[in-house]
């Protein structure tokens, strides 16, 4: 949220113990909207796993026994502005963490 004054536009976050390529933050950084990066893994239990429908995210779940997907949650995500109202609005975890709306 102390971000948000900053920005005007369209924003990386990148987790800090992700391995980033070239290509994908140019093509993360040319996202038209809201974006996350996925890979498939051989073990989606081990990860946070996206669930989704034709290509739009309908749920992330962290380390699932029961995986509806392989897709792993890789930490890199293009948001625009509007992320930050859905922030507001969204109350902390009982970790006392935001988690991505």
């Amino acid at each position: 949220m102390q971000a948000c004054p900053h920005i005007d536009g369209a924003f990386l976050t990148l987790n800090g113990d992700a391995y980033l390529t070239d290509a994908l933050v140019k093509q993360l950084a040319g996202a038209s909207g809201p974006t996350l990066a996925v890979m498939p893994v051989d073990d989606p239990s081990a990860y946070g796993v996206v669930e989704h429908n034709r290509g739009h995210v309908t749920g992330i779940v962290e380390k699932s026994q029961d995986p509806l997907s392989n897709l792993a949650n890789v930490g890199w995500f293009c948001f625009t502005p509007e992320i930050f109202t859905a922030i507001a609005d969204t109350p902390p975890s009982e970790r006392g963490e935001y988690d991505h709306p």
